[in-house]
């Protein structure tokens, strides 16, 4: 898939939980652009998101109003997200673009955006569906299975109810019908298999097992949609299957060869994707079943071609040794290393990844603060550093004084962060981030927990000790 700029003016109960939608082997198969057209104000700026971290994005650098606008080739229905801030929470909205699908939108203020043309809102899913979350059981025992298999099917095949009427009187067209049904298939799907742990596994029902057996089948349908659910989908039918097989649900090892073994039903492009994007997002890379399961994907990548022995190369690395080429600039504009703020007494670096603008960041704050004074004899150098702009430099030092850190030693902020080799080597796409390394740049954890994580400050202890 490749994204285009076409037009750019300024850059910037137990058996009914059997029933379920007949989902047909054939798709709706199309090549074409996708496009999508933003009306925006001087300053103003929108993203728009696809895939598990991807991001198309307007911004009007220009003194009038200006329309921006972005193509993108596809072959299948494609899942973009839309973020908006409510009251200080942030929501994402989903909307369903087909090839050959043009949208256009304005940017109505912070909670909304509009449609500028025809019967566009037809694409925006959530438009038409108010179902409350229903709850996961909170007992294992079997009414409380039965009680929230029979909910989730209920509000599922209202949700089909409702797709047909839209496509009953000419609302929906077919194909954005079928993807619909798609992707509340995958939610349904993914609900049911949620709710199965070890735990209860012997009080689920067996026609709702049996289901959750043959989901594995309908995958290659299901990913019609180009669409992160698929993949959370993928996770829950992999750990359903180890859990029936009373293996560990938590063992990378198994789980990759699990998605291997069952190429048939994802197909080899998915067993590839969903399994480097396991090995890149797994925390402790110095595991013997990460090891194991590095090795068994290698394997598994040169029966295949070798296409991704680079990306491959990059994960076998454990060792961050790019600290002299990370630089950082202080509140007083002092330049320096990595490497040089790192001592030798320092046995752990802990490492946060913020922004000014970042709200969730900013709340890990006093947690961060309370354990840096709790644990201020121990070995770890806990190091705190902006992705903020040189252009946003001001609002990082207002947010270190807003928030009582200036002053406070290593609070940095990254210079030339779109080549620092601290974003490409941890693939950095969204703050907050946490990393654990040892002073010499071997990577302990690249996804550590959060501040505000009642099992930070034991892990992080363990961690001192084991190493």
């Amino acid at each position: 898939m490749k994204l285009k700029i076409t037009t750019l003016l300024f850059l910037g109960a137990a058996t009914t939980i059997l029933v379920s939608y007949f989902i047909p082997a054939q798709a709706r198969v199309a090549v074409g652009d996708i496009k999508i057209r933003v009306f925006l104000k001087p300053a103003e700026k929108f993203s728009i998101f696809y895939d598990e971290d991807k991001t198309i994005g307007f911004r009007n650098l220009s003194n009038h109003d200006t329309i921006l606008v972005k193509t993108m080739d596809a072959s299948k229905a494609i899942e973009f997200r839309y973020g908006l801030i409510d009251h200080g929470v942030f929501y994402h909205h989903k909307l369903y673009l087909h090839p050959g699908d043009e949208l256009s939108l304005q940017v109505k203020n912070q909670f909304d955006i509009e449609v500028k043309d025809g019967n566009s809102s037809r694409y925006f899913i959530d438009s038409w569906f108010n179902d409350q979350a229903t709850k996961l059981p909170s007992s294992t025992g079997k009414e409380a299975l039965s009680a929230y298999f029979n909910a989730i099917k209920s509000i599922y095949l209202k949700q089909l109810k409702r797709i047909d009427s839209l496509s009953g009187t000419g609302f929906l067209n077919p194909a954005t019908a079928h993807t619909w049904k798609l992707a509340k298939t995958t939610g349904y799907y993914t609900a049911l298999l949620k709710a199965i742990t070890p735990q209860n596994f012997q009080n689920v029902p067996a026609e709702t097992k049996l289901k959750a057996h043959q989901i594995l089948t309908e995958i290659n349908t299901l990913s019609q949609i180009q669409s992160p659910d698929v993949d959370g989908l993928i996770y829950y039918v992999t750990s359903y299957h180890l859990i029936r097989d009373k293996r560990e649900v938590k063992n990378i090892d198994q789980r990759l060869s699990f998605l291997i073994s069952n190429e048939q039903f994802f197909g080899a492009d998915r067993v590839m994707s969903s399994a480097i994007a396991s090995l890149k997002h797994y925390s402790r890379k110095s595991d013997p079943a990460y090891q194991a399961a590095y090795k068994r994907v290698s394997a598994y990548n040169q029966l295949k071609g070798g296409s991704n022995s680079e990306v491959l190369n990059h994960l076998s690395q454990y060792q961050f040794r790019a600290l002299n080429n990370v630089r950082l600039i202080d509140p007083v504009q002092k330049t320096q290393s990595l490497e040089n703020v790192i001592d030798e007494k320092d046995s752990l670096v802990f490492i946060d990844m913020w922004a000014s603008w970042c709200v969730p960041c900013r709340k890990q704050t006093p947690f961060l603060e309370a354990i840096k004074t709790r644990l201020q004899d121990k070995p770890i150098k806990f190091v705190s550093i902006s992705i903020d702009e040189e252009s946003k430099s001001g609002e990082w030092i207002a947010a270190l004084k807003d928030d009582k850190l200036y002053g406070d030693l290593y609070q940095y902020r990254l210079l030339d962060k779109q080549h620092s080799p601290l974003m490409s080597f941890f693939d950095i796409q969204s703050i907050p981030r946490y990393l654990v390394i040892k002073r010499n740049g071997t990577v302990l954890n690249d996804h550590f927990v959060s501040p505000d994580d009642p099992a930070f400050e034991k892990r992080l202890l363990e961690l001192l000790k084991s190493w």
